[in-house]
């Protein structure tokens, strides 16, 4: 049952032992995330967490390494640790670190034989959203007894990398944009709501990299599919997102793309005969006028000093 008013508390005896178990596999295997599953957040272990975090970060620190708590539920303070979301979402951008994990099936998280899998776009769909709202996905595939990974999961991996390789630089380094997204899909923000994830047609998100000096790199990732016209509402020019586009790619393929930004929202069609695999993105370069006329000024006023 989770933590509440009717469950005993573990006594101080339990928690000293959790604790010395807990601390024992920092010492043996230094591992870079140490993750926690629920019931932590009991209120008899806060003290118990925080002497652990203390140990945890510093020991990380004095081995050179990073180190990373995942925790659920407000079992630690925000900024001390990552929260993290198990087969689900949230419902709008987070600026401070967080995670979601899932697996390649619905059903299990180790091997059965009756496994559920998920089609690779909605894999690739889960994943789009996350890293559009700030997160990271940590995904988990269940091996046979002997270590085999079954063929499926093995695809779903090859296929995910496959997707990766064209369009990973909308993941890669990659940031929140001013919205994570757009279309008529509401994916609730909640654990284990990832069966309401069913994109379709319009459905997008978006994530962002700047590139120097004075531009910005929009990513639109299709996760609902397209059409041979795309139209992303969220260039709507009465909404003041977005500065002037100057140039929209379709990763993947080479060919010149025609757009037109309309009353509405950037409006692009894609070239015939385009194969750019199961969840497309689009690259979205701006022109940040006032970004540039800064750096001008900047210029300007130096060579008037040494002048």
């Amino acid at each position: 049952d989770p933590p509440g008013p009717n469950n005993i508390p573990p006594d101080d005896d339990f928690l000293t032992d959790w604790l010395l178990r807990a601390a024992e596999l920092v010492e043996k295997y230094r591992p870079q995330v140490f993750y926690f599953d629920w019931w932590i957040e009991n209120p008899a272990f806060e003290p118990y967490l925080l002497a652990f975090a203390a140990y945890y970060y510093n020991r990380m620190e004095r081995w050179g390494l990073e180190g990373v708590i995942n925790y659920k539920h407000g079992a630690f303070r925000e900024g001390t640790a990552v929260l993290d979301v198990e087969r689900g979402t949230l419902d709008d951008i987070r600026r401070e670190p967080w995670q979601a994990d899932t697996s390649v099936c619905y059903k299990s998280w180790g091997y059965i034989r009756d496994h559920e899998y998920k089609p690779l776009e909605a894999i690739i769909g889960h994943f789009a959203d996350v890293v559009s709202k700030g997160g990271n996905l940590l995904l988990n595939i269940g091996p046979k007894p002997n270590g085999e990974i079954p063929e499926y999961q093995r695809r779903a991996l090859e296929g995910l990398g496959s997707w990766l390789a064209v369009n990973g630089e909308a993941i890669y380094a990659s940031r929140p944009w001013k919205v994570y997204g757009e279309g008529p899909t509401r994916m609730s923000g909640r654990e284990f709501g990832e069966r309401e994830f069913k994109s379709t047609r319009g459905d997008v998100r978006y994530t962002l990299r700047r590139t120097y000096p004075y531009s910005e790199v929009v990513y639109a990732i299709l996760v609902g599919g397209a059409d041979k016209t795309v139209k992303l509402k969220s260039f709507n020019p009465e909404l003041g997102l977005a500065a002037d586009p100057i140039d929209v790619e379709l990763l993947g393929c080479k060919g010149r793309l025609r757009w037109r930004l309309e009353s509405d929202g950037l409006a692009v069609e894609l070239p015939e005969g385009a194969s750019p695999g199961p969840v497309p993105v689009l690259r979205i370069t701006l022109w940040r006028a006032e970004e540039a006329r800064r750096i001008l000024d900047h210029v300007l006023a130096a060579r008037e000093r040494r002048a």
